[in-house]
Protein backbone atom coordinates (compact mmCIF):
# COMPACT_ATOMS: atom_id res chain seq x y z
CA UNK A 1 0.00 0.00 0.00
CA UNK A 2 2.87 2.40 0.78
CA UNK A 3 4.32 1.67 -2.64
CA UNK A 4 0.99 2.50 -4.32
CA UNK A 5 0.66 5.81 -2.41
CA UNK A 6 4.23 6.71 -3.32
CA UNK A 7 3.53 5.93 -6.96
CA UNK A 8 0.28 7.95 -6.89
CA UNK A 9 2.06 10.95 -5.36
CA UNK A 10 4.81 10.68 -7.95
CA UNK A 11 2.26 10.53 -10.77
CA UNK A 12 0.39 13.55 -9.40
CA UNK A 13 3.71 15.41 -9.06
CA UNK A 14 4.67 14.76 -12.70
CA UNK A 15 1.20 15.66 -13.97
CA UNK A 16 1.37 18.90 -11.97
CA UNK A 17 4.80 19.71 -13.39
CA UNK A 18 3.53 18.98 -16.93
CA UNK A 19 0.46 21.21 -16.49
CA UNK A 20 2.57 24.00 -14.97
CA UNK A 21 5.12 23.74 -17.80
CA UNK A 22 2.38 23.79 -20.43
CA UNK A 23 0.81 26.84 -18.81
CA UNK A 24 4.16 28.66 -18.78
CA UNK A 25 4.86 27.81 -22.44
CA UNK A 26 1.34 28.85 -23.46
CA UNK A 27 1.58 32.16 -21.58
CA UNK A 28 5.01 32.91 -23.10
CA UNK A 29 3.70 32.27 -26.61
CA UNK A 30 0.98 34.87 -26.18
CA UNK A 31 2.77 37.30 -23.84
CA UNK A 32 3.57 39.69 -26.70
CA UNK A 33 -0.08 40.19 -27.53
CA UNK A 34 -0.64 41.57 -24.03
CA UNK A 35 2.14 44.12 -24.52
CA UNK A 36 0.87 45.51 -27.83
CA UNK A 37 -1.50 48.42 -27.63
CA UNK A 38 -3.07 49.85 -30.74
CA UNK A 39 -4.21 53.42 -30.58
CA UNK A 40 -6.61 55.05 -32.96
CA UNK A 41 -4.75 57.16 -35.52
CA UNK A 42 -4.81 60.90 -34.90
CA UNK A 43 -3.50 63.77 -36.96
CA UNK A 44 -0.01 64.81 -35.91
CA UNK A 45 2.62 67.36 -36.81
CA UNK A 46 5.10 64.70 -37.92
CA UNK A 47 5.66 61.03 -38.57
CA UNK A 48 8.84 59.69 -36.99
CA UNK A 49 10.46 56.80 -38.81
CA UNK A 50 12.89 54.75 -36.75
CA UNK A 51 15.61 52.79 -38.48
CA UNK A 52 15.21 49.07 -38.71
CA UNK A 53 13.18 47.47 -41.45
CA UNK A 54 13.47 50.60 -43.55
CA UNK A 55 11.38 49.53 -46.57
CA UNK A 56 8.41 48.48 -44.42
CA UNK A 57 8.57 51.54 -42.20
CA UNK A 58 9.07 53.94 -45.10
CA UNK A 59 6.12 52.46 -47.00
CA UNK A 60 3.90 52.84 -43.95
CA UNK A 61 5.13 56.39 -43.28
CA UNK A 62 4.50 57.28 -46.92
CA UNK A 63 0.96 55.91 -46.75
CA UNK A 64 0.27 57.91 -43.58
CA UNK A 65 1.72 61.04 -45.14
CA UNK A 66 -0.30 60.59 -48.37
CA UNK A 67 -3.47 60.11 -46.31
CA UNK A 68 -2.82 63.44 -44.58
CA UNK A 69 -2.09 62.19 -41.07
CA UNK A 70 0.97 64.46 -40.80
CA UNK A 71 2.78 67.05 -42.87
CA UNK A 72 6.37 66.11 -41.98
CA UNK A 73 8.40 62.91 -41.95
CA UNK A 74 11.36 62.82 -39.57
CA UNK A 75 14.21 60.37 -39.15
CA UNK A 76 17.67 60.41 -37.60
CA UNK A 77 20.88 59.98 -39.58
CA UNK A 78 22.23 56.60 -38.61
CA UNK A 79 25.79 55.75 -37.67
CA UNK A 80 27.81 53.83 -40.23
CA UNK A 81 31.52 53.45 -39.52
CA UNK A 82 32.23 51.88 -42.91
CA UNK A 83 30.61 54.82 -44.69
CA UNK A 84 32.87 57.16 -42.72
CA UNK A 85 35.92 55.09 -43.69
CA UNK A 86 34.91 55.25 -47.35
CA UNK A 87 34.53 59.04 -47.12
CA UNK A 88 37.98 59.23 -45.52
CA UNK A 89 39.35 57.37 -48.58
CA UNK A 90 37.61 59.77 -50.95
CA UNK A 91 34.75 57.49 -51.91
CA UNK A 92 31.29 58.97 -51.71
CA UNK A 93 28.21 56.78 -51.55
CA UNK A 94 24.78 57.59 -50.23
CA UNK A 95 24.05 56.72 -46.62
CA UNK A 96 21.00 54.67 -45.69
CA UNK A 97 19.33 57.87 -44.53
CA UNK A 98 20.02 59.57 -47.87
CA UNK A 99 18.72 56.52 -49.71
CA UNK A 100 15.64 56.58 -47.51
CA UNK A 101 15.08 60.27 -48.27
CA UNK A 102 15.38 59.60 -52.01
CA UNK A 103 12.92 56.72 -51.77
CA UNK A 104 10.53 58.88 -49.72
CA UNK A 105 10.57 61.55 -52.41
CA UNK A 106 9.92 58.92 -55.09
CA UNK A 107 6.96 57.71 -52.99
CA UNK A 108 5.47 61.19 -53.14
CA UNK A 109 6.69 62.79 -49.92
CA UNK A 110 7.57 66.40 -50.71
CA UNK A 111 11.28 67.16 -50.12
CA UNK A 112 10.35 70.11 -47.89
CA UNK A 113 8.39 67.69 -45.71
CA UNK A 114 11.44 65.53 -44.96
CA UNK A 115 13.55 66.25 -41.92
CA UNK A 116 16.77 64.30 -41.40
CA UNK A 117 18.16 64.95 -37.94
CA UNK A 118 21.96 64.95 -37.99
CA UNK A 119 23.52 62.43 -35.69
CA UNK A 120 25.18 59.08 -35.58
CA UNK A 121 22.43 56.96 -34.06
CA UNK A 122 23.53 53.41 -33.38
CA UNK A 123 20.37 52.26 -31.63
CA UNK A 124 16.72 53.08 -31.11
CA UNK A 125 17.63 54.61 -27.77
CA UNK A 126 20.11 56.95 -29.46
CA UNK A 127 17.48 57.84 -32.08
CA UNK A 128 15.05 58.70 -29.29
CA UNK A 129 17.67 60.89 -27.58
CA UNK A 130 18.41 62.74 -30.85
CA UNK A 131 14.69 63.17 -31.50
CA UNK A 132 14.14 64.53 -27.99
CA UNK A 133 16.89 67.11 -28.49
CA UNK A 134 15.45 68.10 -31.84
CA UNK A 135 11.85 68.33 -30.69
Amino acid sequence: MAYTMHRLRRTIFFISIFILSAAIVFSLLFAGSYLIKSDKLQKADAIVVLMGSIPDRLLYASDLYQQGWAGKVIFVEEYNESLNLLKFRGITIKSSSQQMANAAIQLGIHPDSLIIIPGDAQSTQMEAQQLRKFL
